[in-house]
Order: C-alpha cells, then structure tokens, then sequence
C-alpha cells in the first residue's frame, strides 16, 4: 500500500515508485497514482517529506507523467475535499515540468477561487505562488478574487503587482471597482 511504501527509505522509495510505474500492467493508472498519493494521510512530518518526495520522483517521469496525465491528475486533486495539503505544491511543480499547463491550470485556480482557497491559510500562500507561475494566463483568475485578497496576494508576490495593473486597466470594465481600487486604477 502507498502507506508504507512512505516509510522506506529515499533509495527504497525511488526504486519502488520506479517499478510502479513502469510495471507490465501497472496496479494505478498514472493520474491515479498520483490522486491515491494526495490522499495519503500524513500526521507524521517525516511521512509528509516522503510523500513530497514520491510525488517529485513521479513527476520527473516524464514518459509516465506527460502534460496530459498532469492536467487530469490536477483536475480532480483539485475537487478532492478537504484539498489535499500537497495540492499546490504539485501543481506548482507540474506547471515546471509543464510550462504549457499554464492556461488549462487556470481553470483548476478558478475552481479554487470558488471554494475559498483563502481560508486555508498553507494552501492559500500555494494558490498565490502557483498563480505567479501560470502569469500571464492567471491574472483574469486573480481578479477574480475579493479585493482585500488580492491584495494580500500582491503582499505575498509583490512581482504579480505590474503585471495585474498592465492587464486590469486594460478590462477595467469587467473588474469590480474595489479590486480597480486595491490595483490604484479608480482614478484613472
């Protein structure tokens, strides 16, 4: 079980996972695989480490994990509840390996705009670097957030600031007038 495929070791892991993946017939589909890993419970702080370790080792295998099974993976990671604690952590690292999920990825942040990603305060300093590495295709996502969020986001990744001015005063039509408030455009 993936329970104690977390307690051994990192060479025991990787040659596991390894194995895993690329068995005849392999027991989980890839994207399965790594839905099964987020819902891993991990109260210990050593289990938590390997599982951010299994799930690096499974998406540095790019033949196993194309763009494809990432997007489908991060789909449903990404309706899971409660959200799993790794969620953005893993989708971060998958738009790295990935750098073309930036656009699809959005729609994953659009959903966790609407389930209040704020109010859960690790997943949230996640949702605000992730939205960092999808720019420029997650600056619509953002302003889609409460005013007093968006600028706490903008606290958190002070470099999303000039970008969002560029975009919004360009929309200024479609952004509520708090959030054209917090971004400094109301009196232009």
């Amino acid at each position: 079980s993936l329970p104690q495929l977390l307690r051994l070791d990192d060479a025991q892991l990787q040659l596991a996972l390894t194995k895993l993946m690329h068995a005849p017939t392999p027991p989980l589909a890839p994207a399965d695989l790594l839905i099964q890993l987020h819902l891993v419970d991990t109260q210990e702080t050593s289990q938590l480490k390997q599982l951010m370790r299994a799930v690096q080792l499974c998406l540095a295998e790019r033949s196993v994990f194309p763009a494809e099974v990432l997007q489908a993976a991060a789909n449903e990671i990404c309706s899971l509840e409660p959200l799993p604690l790794l969620c953005m952590r893993t989708i971060i690292q998958a738009l790295v390996y990935c750098p073309e999920l930036s656009e699809p990825i959005c729609a994953n942040l659009k959903q966790l705009v609407e389930r209040r990603v704020w109010n859960l305060p690790k997943l949230w300093t996640g949702f605000v670097r992730c939205c960092q590495v999808a720019m420029p295709h997650s600056l619509p996502v953002l302003l889609t957030l409460p005013a007093e969020k968006l600028a706490d986001a903008m606290v958190k990744q002070p470099e999303l600031k000039d970008e969002l001015i560029c975009y919004a005063a360009t929309h200024l039509n479609s952004i509520p007038p708090d959030v054209v408030q917090v971004l400094g455009l109301a009196d232009e």
